[in-house]
């Protein structure tokens, strides 16, 4: 592995840069033992991997960060905790992937949502980290996801709102952050009585009458 000044790169290169991304995505999309296993047996190789999945996503050229969004998508998404750690372990990835999913043209930041999502459960299965959370409100996620929510993208919309029943359940200041979010509460109700999509009706109302029936009581 060397370092590789990725401005400096003509369109030829990059162009063979990107399907080795892509591969790599799709084989962590499929979600099997075999290539899990792969990547956590061999953790320096992994963090050498990342560290240029890294340098692709702090680049200026859109393909390159694209489709390493992608594969940390994928990646992050792999049963257990183990993948995750390897990412959070690899120098500025996790601060890149937050600076994109505040930033970023709206294609590469659904799939950093889909990377931070996967971190704050924990990995693919899990059920949320607590730290993990509190990072990534540090780092503005809150934000960002009701700005998910207002594109109205269903698979967006969806993400978003998971995203939301498990900071609400698993980090106590959530409710509080949402409240002082402007128009949080707001637009998960928008979404629980304007949406067409019955399943995300659902989805907003469980969070409406989980988590704020306490709030809404003690504003009659």
């Amino acid at each position: 592995w060397v370092a590789v000044d990725f401005e400096s790169l003509d369109d030829d290169s990059v162009m063979l840069l990107v399907p080795v991304l892509r591969t790599f995505g799709n084989i962590c999309c499929e979600g099997s033992d075999a290539a899990r296993l792969q990547i956590i047996q061999n953790p320096a190789q992994t963090r050498q991997a990342l560290a240029v999945v890294c340098a692709c996503l702090r680049s200026r050229r859109r393909l390159l960060q694209k489709d390493a969004a992608f594969l940390l998508s994928n990646l992050t998404a792999l049963r257990g905790p183990e993948c995750v750690q390897l990412v959070k372990s690899t120098p500025n990835l996790v601060p890149a992937l937050y600076a994109l999913l505040n930033s970023a043209m709206f294609d590469i930041r659904k799939e950093i949502a889909y990377s931070v999502a996967n971190i704050c459960a924990g990995g693919g299965g899990m059920d949320g980290d607590e730290l993990a959370l509190k990072d990534s409100t540090a780092h503005g996620s809150f934000r960002a996801f009701l700005e998910l929510i207002e594109t109205r993208d269903p698979e967006v919309v969806r993400l978003a709102l998971q995203f939301f029943e498990m900071a609400l359940r698993v980090l106590p200041e959530s409710i509080s952050l949402l409240e002082e979010s402007n128009n949080g509460m707001e637009l998960i109700e928008n979404v629980q009585y304007t949406s067409r999509n019955q399943e995300l009706s659902r989805m907003a109302s469980y969070i409406v009458d989980t988590h704020f029936a306490e709030v809404y009581d003690n504003c009659m």
